[in-house]
């Protein structure tokens, strides 16, 4: 997974592994929270991260070993993805037929931290 740390100006991400839901919370604990990438250099410092990633063996460009959730689900309520902040995901640069789990529970699906 890939954490992210405050405060936003200086926001890093760090590669922490795969992991479930749960397991991701757990993980990201030791270097801060899961990644919410809200700003654009935010989401420029993830693309950045991964590609670090599947140039170190980590990831790979192919699905499932290039696919990770990020700190953010979707509320059923609210009919809208969410981070797990309680904001609404306004800016996500799905890809085609993505996001996969809506409407769904996320739980088993990997998360990014």
């Amino acid at each position: 997974g890939v954490s992210s740390t405050p405060p936003p100006a200086a926001r890093r991400y760090v590669y922490v592994g795969r992991f479930g839901a749960v397991e991701a919370q757990s993980a990201c604990r030791h270097v801060g929270r899961l990644a919410m990438p809200k700003l654009p250099e935010e989401r420029e410092a993830l693309v950045d991260l991964f590609q670090a990633a599947v140039d170190a063996g980590k990831m790979s460009r192919t699905w499932p070993g290039n696919t990770v959730w990020l700190g953010g689900q979707f509320n059923p309520t609210q009919r809208q993805w969410m981070w797990k902040d309680g904001t609404p995901i306004e800016h996500a640069g799905w890809a085609a037929g993505q996001p996969s789990a809506e409407g769904v529970n996320q739980m088993s699906e990997p998360w990014l931290c």
